[in-house]
């Protein structure tokens, strides 16, 4: 994405900047597409320009289908991060196993199939979606590492009708737990809140074929080998949603297809003050 109020925030896939098609800016978020590479590894590269922020301090949240995967803090001696992995697990000791990130396909059989179904509404809406909240602070502390264990999950099977109409193709795979460095755990008083951050960052993900379908290739993204080899790979649900698109496109060519479960923080029309509450967050190295 383009540089906004400050900040750079990019996807990568593969090691490669992702293609973003159909950016959209509104209010404090950016929202654009990508496309979804099966078992492809990907993360996110963030820099801040502090003198544009108005702030030293700063933290961003990396989101994935709905899942915190972890937060980062910016510091004056650090303002520029890559992020490719997410704490799976965090005990009371301080000690951490963390995973890599990658794309991988939706199983979305049928609630009688044998794929455990997934469950949890804040996923449900928001599979498909990386976002990253950039929140500034006023100050940091050092704390103790949180007294609850947290724990992280890989998303479940998703019954069809519950993503029916919807460009849903892929969700985040989880790596396998590893160990990982130890981190220093800081205290934060923000001046923006999570429900009204500084700047937030949407990459809604799909299919080569499910990008075409919505409009958004050009003839020069538009290899219709690959698109093909995409099209081979799909489920008969997922070849559904895909017909549903283009219908929905060749209706009202004038109108964007309806983005069903998109939950953007638009940060618009806020005037209260952020509440001064401590946050324990990490410090990425």
């Amino acid at each position: 994405m383009p540089s906004y109020k400050g900040i750079t925030c990019d996807l990568f896939v593969g090691g490669e900047k992702a293609t973003e098609y159909d950016q959209q800016i509104t209010g404090n978020t950016c929202t654009v597409w990508i496309e979804a590479k099966e078992d492809t590894p990907y993360g996110f590269g963030v820099e801040i320009e502090k003198a544009v922020t108005g702030a030293s301090l700063h933290q961003a949240l990396f989101y994935a289908d709905g899942q915190e995967l972890r937060r980062c803090l910016f510091n004056k001696e650090g303002i520029k991060r890559s992020i490719y992995t997410a704490i799976l697990n965090s005990q009371e000791s301080g000690v951490i196993t963390e995973g890599d990130l990658s794309f991988g396909r939706v199983d979305s059989e049928s609630k009688e199939g044998d794929v455990v179904q997934e469950t949890e509404g804040h996923i449900i809406e928001n599979v498909g979606s990386l976002k990253v909240k950039i929140q500034r602070c006023s100050k940091v502390w050092d704390v103790e590492p949180p007294e609850k264990s947290y724990s992280l999950r890989q998303v479940r099977g998703i019954e069809e009708k519950l993503v029916k109409g919807k460009a849903v193709s892929h969700c985040t795979k989880l790596g396998a737990a590893r160990i990982g460095d130890k981190l220093t755990w800081y205290g934060s008083e923000v001046i923006d809140p999570e429900t009204a951050p500084y700047a937030t960052f949407i990459f809604r993900y799909t299919s080569k074929a499910l990008l075409g379908a919505m409009g958004f290739l050009g003839e020069q993204d538009a290899d219709k080998d690959e698109i093909d080899k995409d099209v081979l790979s799909m489920s008969s649900e997922e070849m559904q949603r895909e017909i549903m698109l283009l219908r929905n496109r060749a209706n009202d060519a004038d109108i964007k297809i309806k983005r069903e479960g998109d939950t953007i923080d638009r940060g618009e029309g806020t005037s209260k003050r952020a509440k001064k509450k401590p946050v324990v967050i990490d410090l990425c190295d």
